[in-house]
């Protein structure tokens, strides 16, 4: 089956995959072709936890393609897919999380919102980003800074081969015994 994530991530691109895993049948193939400009942290985290729990009875890939930014860029490398693809002239930006606060007209900022506010801001996501990716001392350094780290395409590919002894899962294996799977 092929499926595009390339909106905005929020809880409709959420819902959007959730319609898609509820279709495929157990060993299914599943090609996902990811491209867009970021978008919520908590559907991003919740996504990648559905294909990590997915590619334990499917076989999944993710192409990436045009560019992968910010919430893309996560969902990409801090998947557990067994195949990742970059394809050509891919390119990607990742910087530290942030929380803007959207005010309604009348409506105040709630408390829940001043904490995510001030948890993202200063949670220290670093750490767990180079488990990932390696960085370059400059990339950390603007990393740190909060500042957007743009990558190439063959940058992209050095990343990924990194992620790879990282964070892959094996592929799914079908052993055939009597006819019977």
């Amino acid at each position: 089956m092929l499926y595009r994530l390339d909106n905005r991530i929020t809880d409709e691109s959420l819902d959007g995959l959730i319609s898609v895993v509820r279709e495929l049948q157990p060993l299914e193939d599943l090609h996902i072709y990811l491209r867009g400009e970021g978008g919520e942290v908590g559907p991003t985290e919740a996504i990648i936890n559905i294909l990590d729990n997915l590619s334990n009875t499917n076989n999944v890939s993710i192409f990436a393609y045009d560019f992968i930014l910010s919430c893309h860029f996560h969902i990409f490398f801090k998947s557990k897919i067994q195949n990742k693809i970059i394809l050509a002239n891919c390119h990607g930006m990742i910087h530290k999380e942030s929380w803007d606060l959207t005010l309604v007209e009348g409506a105040g900022v709630k408390p829940h919102h001043r904490f995510m506010r001030d948890y993202i801001t200063k949670r220290d996501t670093l750490p767990e980003l180079k488990t990932l990716v390696k960085l370059t001392p400059e990339e950390t350094k603007m990393y740190k800074n909060n500042e957007d780290i743009w990558v190439l395409n063959d940058r992209l590919h050095e990343m990924l081969e990194y992620n790879k002894k990282k964070t892959i899962k094996k592929q799914i294996k079908v052993v055939y015994e009597n006819n019977k799977i």
